[in-house]
């Protein structure tokens, strides 16, 4: 966290809450950031700085985006193409 959390002020992001795990990662941290390109570059920034030995972002949605994302999908038409094999 001495490493990572002058980075995540200095992108505009912070710390939400932050768990040691059992598993792939030691640790779990969620972080608000101001945006997902933002996020990527905190990333870019951890990983360069060695202190890590990997990182892994996932960006989460909240309810009411995964509900205008449903939405928005409901609008596109998609018919599978059925004449080419690897669709039978």
């Amino acid at each position: 966290m001495e490493v990572a959390n002058p980075i995540i002020d200095n992108l505009g992001g912070k710390i939400v809450c932050a768990y040691l795990t059992f598993g792939d990662y030691d640790s779990v941290t969620i972080v608000d950031m101001p945006d997902d390109v933002t996020a990527a570059a905190l990333s870019m920034v951890l990983l360069a700085s060695n202190a890590f030995k990997s990182v892994k972002t996932t960006s989460i949605l909240s309810w009411k985006d995964a509900v205008e994302g449903m939405k928005k999908a409901k609008k596109v038409l998609f018919e599978l193409p059925n004449e080419d094999p690897l669709f039978l």
